[in-house]
Parts: structure tokens; sequence; C-alpha cells
């Protein structure tokens, strides 16, 4: 188990230390806080103007079409977190010690899930933070309720993560190829 917090928290600083993760963060803030602040914006703002922005049906409707994209930003978070490894070949040194396959899988996993959550977690603070956008519409801006944002985040996005982000994951591991991983998340496939 230890060998496994290793492998995550290396994971984690790794990721953390990378201008990837906050530029997907900002990515979704900037798509959600656009969607609720704009008019014309998303695919709620420019349809019928009896829907509340920020309201249940436009933040599930929101993002599902941002998840639609994010399977390409999930491939890009899980592939390369265990390709790693075998694009700079130092792999073997993996294998000097005793290594469980669960420490080694299970911690990349674990930090690349976390990583991806937090750069999805953008959906969510910019839904809040346009609501209070000077320039929105105000009257279709319902009152914020946390629950409103939480809840179709981890009932659309945290389930997408784990099992898009477990699928890529497991292609990376088996074919140790990025091309592979990419190709599976492309949309023409």
């Amino acid at each position: 188990m230890a060998l496994f917090w290793e492998f995550f928290t290396f994971e984690l600083k790794f990721r953390f230390k990378s201008l990837s993760t906050y530029m997907y963060f900002l990515l979704w803030l900037a798509f959600s806080f656009f969607c609720v602040a704009s008019e014309s914006f998303g695919p709620v703002g420019s349809g019928n103007g009896k829907v509340l922005l920020n309201g249940p049906y436009a933040n599930v409707l929101n993002d599902i079409w941002a998840s639609l994209f994010g399977i390409i930003v999930v491939a890009a978070i899980f592939g390369t977190s265990i390709l790693r490894d075998f694009q700079r070949d130092t792999y073997q040194i993996l294998f000097t010690q005793p290594i469980s396959k669960f420490a080694y899988l299970g911690g990349r996993w674990a930090g690349s899930f976390v990583t991806t959550v937090f750069a999805f977690s953008g959906m969510m603070l910019g839904t809040f933070l346009g609501t209070f956008a000077p320039w929105a519409d105000h009257t279709r801006i319902g009152p914020n309720h946390l629950w409103t944002y939480v809840q179709p985040f981890f009932s659309i996005f945290v389930v997408q993560i784990f099992f898009i982000g477990s699928a890529f994951f497991a292609v990376a591991a088996l074919t140790r190829k990025i091309f592979i991983v990419y190709l599976q998340a492309s949309p023409c496939s």
C-alpha cells in the first residue's frame, strides 16, 4: 500500500506542476462561465429565452455537450500517465524492485482520476461565477443552489471520467502506444 501511495502522490505532483492541467481547468471554467454570462453562448443560451441559464436543465445540457468534447481531454490525461514510462524508456527501472501491479497501475490510475476530476471541476465553478457577471441577463438566472452544480457534475462528469478514463488507461497499458489512445478518443472512430 505504501508504494501505491508513492505512485499516486507522484502522479498528482507531476500533474499539478503541468501547465496543461490548469489549461484544461480554465477551458471548462470559461466555457461554463460564458454559458451563463452570455445570452447566446452554449447549447441553452441561444435557444428558448424561458430556460434558466444556471438551472438544472441548462447545467445538464451544458455538461453533456462539454463531456462529449471532454473525451479527448480524458484521453490526454489518462493515456499519457501510463505511457510516460514507456515513451521515455524508464519502465525497466520500475521492475528492479518488487512492485505490485496494483501499486504501479492503481497509483497512476488514481492520480489521473483525481487530476481529471479537478480539471473538469472548472465547469461547476464557471457556472457559479457566471451568475455574478454584471452584463448577464439576470432574469434568466435562478438562485444559486450548490446541489444544482454538484449533482450534474457527479452524475455526468465523474461517471464518465471513471469509465472512459479506465478504458483509455487500459488500452494505453496494453498497447503502449499513444496513437491508439487518441485514435479511440477521436470523434471519427
